[in-house]
């Protein structure tokens, strides 16, 4: 495992909950890796593994996890600082904690492997991803404590009068607000009150399913608003877009264990 960050309650909280744990270092990362590695020699599924070891810990991890029961690659954040490049076509993944940083590396392997640093992708806190290193497929997953804030519609500006309420911005990319209660990031108009979410793919994300492998197209993540929706082209969201076979949906399944009951993928075309 490597991890970026601090778990303040690691000791003596963590260890003192999981005596069965063998502890052999002083770094709070043992007790991180020692959780997971335990939850997946059980036998859970690697996305209830990790889910469940960021419902314990409190602090500051961005980590990646491999382990030898499985042929995977597992990367989550529940601060925002991992950014991933995966190259399907040679093979190839890299992840760090700065976009900058990542950039750079990628940039410099341009001769050598046709890279192109804007397929550089965000994990947004809570958020994680899974690589099957097999087929060298990625999976993207939803961590427990975000389902609260799940994809959120575009909203229609009028309901928004306060100033901080508009955020033009290119990137789907959460933003702090005076209000958060009433904000959600706008990306521009199609004509006066109506908005243009480029963050957003879909006019609406759908329900949570238990899909093992989903593909998360990077809806915005934002605090619960009032008003109705609208798409990207101005209209109207109708209720038939909420559903668990939208078009963001990877349907190749990797071969893991199936995923535990009550564990939920959330799906954004």
């Amino acid at each position: 495992m490597i991890h970026n960050g601090i778990v303040v309650n690691a000791d003596p909280e963590l260890w003192a909950a999981h005596g069965e744990l063998t502890r052999t270092s002083e770094v709070d990362t043992e007790v991180l890796a020692a959780l997971a590695g335990k939850r997946i020699e059980d036998g859970s599924h690697p996305i209830t593994a990790i889910q469940s070891v960021f419902d314990e810990v409190k602090g500051t991890a961005s980590v990646a996890l491999v382990h030898n029961r499985g042929h995977w690659l597992m990367l989550a954040t529940n601060t925002g600082d991992l950014y991933r490049y995966a190259d399907e076509g040679h093979g190839f993944l890299l992840f760090a904690s700065e976009r900058f940083i990542l950039s750079q590396v990628v940039a410099a392997s341009i001769a050598p492997f046709q890279a192109d640093p804007l397929r550089i992708a965000w994990l947004r806190p809570g958020f994680g991803a899974v690589v099957d290193l097999r087929a060298f497929k990625g999976f993207d997953f939803l961590s427990r404590r975000s389902r609260a804030a799940r994809c959120r519609p575009c909203r229609n500006p009028r309901r928004n009068r306060s100033p901080t309420g508009m955020s033009p911005s290119s990137s789907p990319q959460r933003r702090s607000f005076t209000r958060p209660m009433r904000t959600n990031p706008f990306c521009g108009t199609t004509r006066p009150g109506y908005a243009r979410c480029g963050a957003a793919r879909a006019a609406s994300c759908p329900r949570p399913s238990p899909l093992s492998s989903t593909m998360n197209r990077g809806c915005a993540t934002t605090a619960a608003t009032t008003g109705p929706a609208y798409s990207r082209t101005g209209r109207r969201a109708s209720s038939s877009s909420c559903s668990s076979t939208a078009r963001g949906t990877d349907r190749r399944t990797p071969s893991w264990p199936s995923a535990a009951a009550g564990t939920a993928v959330t799906a954004c075309t």
